[in-house]
């Protein structure tokens, strides 16, 4: 029988965090008494809990402070370290860091640190073996070797940050292998920064169709690599990384298309970025609000639509004051009813989940 109906016909009510806020504000509770009720359904967070999640993030900054420590130390003393110097303590960070995750146990959080850790120093070495024998590889090269060299231990180390990291050195291999062998990005918009530079080639439709198939690709073999025996890959962010980077990589050349400042280049792939943007939403948006909930996704596959929507009907009515107006209360509306949506799909998705595990 299903716990909804049991229930219902009870007239129990589940002590559930949203319940009790309802029956405070019903009721008038103070604080004192709401934050009772809290713990005592086990709806607060313990102390102990909080100090787990505490010490976890203050763990990972310190091995990313220590990761960028690292590289800015050969960065600040280039000039005075020795060849041999370079080389082998870079050499003997990586061995050590592999030792460390071998003994440690690829499972504990130090394991899994340490070869994070070796995964990214491998990268290091690599530029510091471009720099120092001029070997004059193209970086798109360097990317794209650091990925070949710790691809083995991605799939050995069975942990979501460095599939992550591994997934993020692909894509820019074919970035940088695009901005330097198949169109050079342009000198005015370099000289706002090498981050720029990439994020703006995005604008290539060509590129843009590509990046959002890579991630798309990405993204499909996670779902449907994801099950509950595989612990580490219960993550909800690996999946919105990559769903932020399909969004991203096609709505920019969208936008621009619809404010009509690309419709005359003669890229033969334009005609396909709006279908392609148009059904990568629409699946992003029926897989993430029926198969796995997740509001982030959502939201973001709402914002991009609310840009190119906005974008559009401003092409079509113009720029006039009162046309501004109306956009502006038009966008206030929008941003209500997106948010009152996002309200009633994690409404659902919380009721589904209740209810299922209880069946008999």
């Amino acid at each position: 029988m299903d716990k909804q109906n049991t229930d219902a016909a009870t007239g129990s009510i589940e002590a559930s965090r949203e319940n009790i806020t309802l029956l405070a504000d019903a009721l008038g509770w103070s604080q004192v008494e709401y934050e009772r009720a809290l713990a005592l359904a086990g709806s607060k967070p313990s102390a102990a809990g909080f100090l787990r999640r505490t010490i976890s993030m203050a763990q990972i900054n310190g091995v990313l402070f220590i990761l960028a420590g690292i590289a800015l130390f050969f960065a600040f003393n280039w000039a005075s370290m020795s060849h041999y110097m370079k080389l082998g303590l870079l050499q003997c960070a990586v061995i050590g860091a592999v030792v460390f995750a071998a003994v440690a146990g690829l499972r504990s959080a130090f394991g899994k640190f340490a070869l994070f850790s070796a995964s990214f120093l491998t990268g290091v070495f690599l530029a510091i073996i471009g720099q120092t024998y001029q070997t004059g590889a193209d970086p798109y090269e360097l990317f794209l070797a650091w990925a070949a060299l710790i691809t083995p231990w991605v799939i050995v180390g069975r942990q979501a940050a460095l599939w992550l990291l591994w997934m993020c050195l692909i894509n820019l291999t074919l970035l940088l292998y695009w901005t330097e062998i198949i169109a050079p990005s342009n000198d005015q918009i370099s000289i706002f920064g090498p981050l720029f530079a990439l994020m703006f080639s995005t604008a290539n439709t060509t590129l843009a169709l590509f990046l959002s198939v890579l991630n798309a690709v990405f993204l499909l073999a996670w779902e449907v690599c994801t099950s509950p025996k595989r612990q580490w890959m219960q993550v909800s962010w690996l999946r919105r990384t990559l769903s932020w980077l399909i969004i991203f990589s096609l709505t920019l050349p969208t936008l621009l298309l619809v404010l009509g400042t690309a419709w005359r280049t003669t890229d033969a792939t334009t005609v396909y970025v709006i279908p392609t943007y148009l059904i990568s939403n629409a699946l992003l948006l029926w897989f993430y609000q029926t198969r796995r909930i997740d509001i982030v996704v959502l939201a973001l596959v709402a914002l991009s639509a609310t840009l190119v929507f906005n974008a559009a009907l401003a092409r079509v009515i113009g720029g006039s004051a009162a046309t501004l107006l109306f956009m502006a209360l038009l966008l206030v509306g929008q941003m209500a009813l997106l948010s009152n949506w996002l309200k009633q799909v994690h409404q659902k998705s919380k009721t589904a989940q209740e209810g299922a595990p209880h069946d008999n």
